[in-house]
This record gives C-alpha cells, structure tokens and sequence, in this order.
C-alpha cells in the first residue's frame, strides 16, 4: 500500500521563497545539473498559533522543504532518491531561523490505474494528467520504492507503508498520509 504525502498547509502559515533564482522544476524527477544556492525563505507567524515548525513544508515557490530530522528518518530508512539543498526558513518576526532542506524526489513511475481513477488529461497529453476527481494506483507497477512521485502528476509524492509508519514512529510534525482513493483532490492541495 502507498500513501500521499501531503503537508499540513491550514495550521501553518505560508512560507515566501526570498532567494532570487532561475526557475527549476522541483518535481520532474531529474538531478540539477546547476550549483543550487542557499535557498532563503521567510513567514510572517500567526498571531492565533505558536505551533513548533513543521518537518514538512510546501511553500508557494513549489520547491518541498524537508526539516533535517525528516531527512534523517529517510537516510535511516535507506531512501537515497532525493537530491538535498540547503534551505532556511526565517521567522520575520522573531527573526529566528530554521535549517530545512529543499528537496528533489527522483523517481517518477507511472502507476496511475487509469481504468479505476477518473481525471482530466493534460492538453496534448495522453499520459500527463492535469486532475483528478478520483485516484486509484496499480501497486504491481511501484514495486519496492518506498518514495517517488507519479510520472502522470508529478506534484504528487507517494510513500510506502513501511517508509509511511517509520515518519510517524520519529513523531514528525506537519505531515499526513492519505491512501489514493480516500484522497479529497479539490481540498488537498499538491
């Protein structure tokens, strides 16, 4: 069984990629072949929550951050598919800062069991799909890759079970699972 990673986005607030860069797509699944500098980011709290920072984050550049202690559960876990860069996160009130680690997921498998699912393609696509109403995936095409992205929607990242039950062993913030078919695709945003 694979599940959806998703950030828990409505109790945090948003984070603002402040480092000026090229534009890279951080969810093709391919290495960077470009030096990728200290990637700055900042958010302003809000003022009803003083929640701890979460181990996942989805700012609104597109680019995951990884708290190191999510990196560490992965590396212990043997996940060797992402490539790390280094991230902060900034406090704009507090000016504290919090080392993250922005990631790239690196495998992309096309798993999508188009027969069961219902989704729009993409425009001049007959793999890519632009949404989903329902989403169903064919486990037999996974086989033993405890984190990728799928190939049809890279936005979304997927997780074993195995890999899904480690994360909430370490007691990791922000972060939830869904199973495809349970998935709401218009409120769970990726």
């Amino acid at each position: 069984m694979h599940y959806i990673l998703l950030p828990i986005t409505n109790s945090y607030p948003e984070v603002e990629l402040r480092t000026k860069m090229d534009n890279l797509l951080w969810v093709d699944g391919k290495v960077f072949n470009q030096k990728i500098p200290l990637l700055e980011f900042e958010f302003t709290p809000n003022s009803e929550t003083s929640l701890p920072m979460p181990d996942y984050v989805s700012p609104s550049a597109g680019i995951p951050l990884f708290s190191n202690r999510f990196k560490d559960v992965l590396k212990n876990c043997g996940v060797d598919n992402i490539g790390y860069h280094d991230a902060s996160i900034k406090n704009s009130t507090t000016d504290e800062i919090y080392d993250f680690n922005a990631v790239n997921i690196l495998d992309l498998i096309s798993c999508v069991d188009r027969d069961a699912s219902s989704f729009r393609t993409a425009f001049g696509s007959e793999l890519l799909i632009a949404n989903f109403n329902h989403l169903q995936v064919d486990e037999s095409k996974i086989m033993n890759i405890d984190l990728f992205r799928l190939a049809e929607r890279s936005l979304i990242a997927m997780v074993s079970e195995k890999l899904k039950n480690k994360i909430e062993e370490a007691g990791l913030r922000g972060i939830k699972f869904v199973k495809p078919a349970e998935w709401d695709c218009f409120s769970d945003t990726t």
